[in-house]
């Protein structure tokens, strides 16, 4: 996915407020994706759900690491405490990411598809297909980067398989279950 137009982020309060779709280690196959609200980060992932998280401990673990993060900024068509209600709802009818099952982007579309009543965003199948879609029904209203190499305002994001979201969801798995016996 070749994205256009992507503006670096230099503070946090240039993300602190509004609607984010968050795709961390941008880079990666496939990228951890979260939505934030407000600064407050709302997840599911092999660990289980994590709804309110701090957008400021996100941004420090990044900057202090390097860590590759890309920002959709997206038109609510409600307001945020429905966006995040709803947010919350749906993240809890998940208990963790479960390989060939539930990845981190099924509450995300979910929510997403749900508060703009599109169907092509709820089934969307990878998070380069639901950005696209809302890119092009004018949805996503500006996209930032920080750690993350443009080329005069130009980014690509790796596109992938459903086979390598489940590899990925194992070897996490593995590596969890590893820090556990720690």
């Amino acid at each position: 996915m070749i994205l256009k137009n992507v503006q670096s982020v230099k503070r946090l309060d240039q993300i602190n407020a509004g609607a984010f779709v968050v795709l961390y280690q941008a880079l990666r196959v496939p990228p951890h994706i979260l939505l934030c609200f407000d600064g407050r980060l709302y997840s599911l992932s092999i660990a289980g759900k994590f709804p309110k998280q701090s957008l400021k401990a996100l941004w420090r673990n990044a900057t202090i690491k390097n860590v590759p993060l890309v920002f959709f900024k997206w038109k609510l068509p409600t307001s945020i405490e429905h966006a995040e209600e709803l947010a919350t709802r749906v993240l809890n009818q998940y208990d963790r990411v479960i390989p060939y099952r539930t990845t981190c982007l099924d509450p995300i579309r979910e929510t997403i598809g749900t508060l703009h009543n599109v169907d092509q965003i709820r089934k969307a199948p990878f998070i380069f297909t639901m950005l696209s879609d809302m890119m092009k029904r004018g949805i996503i209203s500006e996209v930032l980067e920080l750690n993350c190499s443009t080329n005069k305002g130009t980014l690509r994001l790796p596109e992938y398989q459903a086979a390598d979201v489940a590899d990925a969801a194992v070897k996490a798995i593995e590596a969890f279950k590893q820090r556990q016996k720690v």
